[in-house]
């Protein structure tokens, strides 16, 4: 059952006594990078506890840097019983992980929560360099500060196809005044920079979280460029 983004009400009407959890990522990236209302996830928690229902980040897209936190969650004063990761842990090769809190412990025991081909001895060492490489205040600090500097550039292009920039670190969403996000995506990449058409009017940018300054210039240019 799908509940509304941003509307702890429309969750509470789908919760009944068979509800085991609620899953949510902390920005919805596929949704066109909308972000939370100031309140929304501590009203969230708050209702999953009062009806005894876990609460499940999905962080597989906003974990790991990605908006400046180690985790996303952590921008919104809460904390999930449970949260999953991928992409960015294994940095390339194939990893992901299931996080959960100390209160759920008990649940799991060896074998319950296996795989085939999981815990590749490779794939577990690229995410065991991915979290100490990630999770250091320089490498989160200058990820806010890229993020912060997109999106002024990208507001400060007053480019009349765009109607909003939005956006956390460095995951950012180029809201279009029209559903032409394809067409300008497909106008990127000829100008040598790959972004998402995540909605038909919402273009999804989600940069390396090193990228250079110089790096980011030329990408707010092509973006320019490509939505005319």
């Amino acid at each position: 059952m799908y509940a509304e983004f941003n509307n702890v009400s429309s969750v509470e009407k789908l919760i009944d006594d068979k509800t085991a959890a609620v899953l949510v990522e902390p920005i919805q990236a596929e949704g066109g990078v909308l972000l939370p209302d100031k309140n929304y996830f501590k009203e969230l928690k708050a209702l999953c506890e009062k009806n005894n229902v876990l609460l499940i980040a999905d962080e597989v897209q906003t974990g790991l840097g990605r908006t400046g936190k180690l985790f996303a969650y952590q921008n919104f004063g809460i904390k999930p019983d449970m949260m999953t990761l991928g992409k960015g842990l294994g940095g390339g090769l194939p990893l992901s992980a299931v996080v959960i809190s100390k209160e759920l412990e008990g649940v799991y025991t060896v074998g319950d929560h296996g795989t085939t081909m999981g815990g590749n001895p490779v794939a577990c060492a690229a995410g065991y360099a991915a979290l100490a490489r990630i999770n250091k205040k320089p490498v989160l600090k200058q990820v806010v500060e890229k993020g912060a500097f997109m999106v002024k550039a990208l507001k400060a292009l007053n480019n009349p196809a765009i109607k909003d920039v939005r956006g956390m670190g460095l995951i950012i969403g180029v809201e279009l005044k029209s559903d032409t996000a394809s067409y300008a995506a497909a106008k990127a990449l000829k100008n040598g920079v790959i972004i998402n058409a995540c909605k038909p009017n919402v273009l999804r940018l989600v940069p390396s979280l090193i990228i250079s300054k110089k790096q980011m210039e030329q990408a707010v240019k092509a973006i320019d460029k490509s939505l005319y």
